[in-house]
């Protein structure tokens, strides 16, 4: 079993970083939990889930089990946290509602895409779209009401600012993750697609840590 681990590490080394670096945000986020906003406060769980998922997909793995649809879950889930995320720090009634009503929509239609033995684009497409949407409209807000004293110590931005990244760099991995990423595809270019997606992740991480180790000035960084 542990041979076939590391077997599988080594062919693949960008996993296992993106996997290990998803313990530095949950570590830090649980750590700096109380000066966290109440949105916020949802995001170690999602990073606490990703581990959890990763940890499963390896487990098939090593027993040679189709593990895609494990990644079709967590997009569900990532469309709930970003909800959770930003429903809290929207001011006004009428977005917060479009926010959460947008969020069951997505879910809603997601439904449709489901595939258990392969990457759904339809799924990872629809979870990226409705965040990237949510972001911008929560950027927009920020860009607005100008009361924050100093962006780099502001935790959200960060946060957001991973999300962005992380979004926009895999929106058209996933568009295209029927020809990208199918069990069809060759070992390379599936290889070169999926690290990609896990650069994006690391690069999502390191900002919410980022994001996580300012949030304790963010009481005193308000107008």
């Amino acid at each position: 079993m542990l041979q076939r681990l590391y077997e599988i590490f080594v062919n693949h080394p960008i996993d296992l970083i993106a996997e290990l670096i998803s313990f530095l945000p949950f570590t830090f986020g649980v750590s700096r939990l109380k000066f966290l906003k109440k949105g916020a406060r949802f995001l170690p769980l999602y990073f606490f889930i990703i581990i959890g998922r990763d940890f499963t997909s390896n487990i098939y793995a090593i027993k040679k089990i189709n593990n895609l649809f494990l990644y079709n879950s967590s997009a569900f889930a990532e469309i709930v946290f970003v909800a959770l995320l930003f429903s809290f720090e929207i001011h006004k009634p009428v977005v917060k509602r479009i926010v959460t009503i947008g969020a069951a929509i997505t879910l809603f239609l997601s439904l449709f895409f489901w595939e258990n033995t392969e990457l759904s684009a339809g799924i990872l497409t629809l979870s990226r779209a409705y965040a990237l949407l949510v972001v911008l409209v929560y950027f927009n807000q920020l860009i607005q009401d100008m009361n924050v004293k100093n962006i780099l110590k502001h935790s959200l931005f960060w946060i957001s600012s991973g999300l962005i990244i992380q979004f926009t760099g895999t929106f058209f991995v996933y568009l295209f993750a029927n020809y990208a990423l199918s069990s069809n595809t060759e070992s390379d270019l599936f290889n070169l697609y999926w690290n990609v997606n896990q650069f994006m992740y690391m690069v999502f991480c390191l900002f919410s840590t980022i994001g996580f180790w300012v949030s304790k000035y963010d009481k005193e960084n308000y107008t």
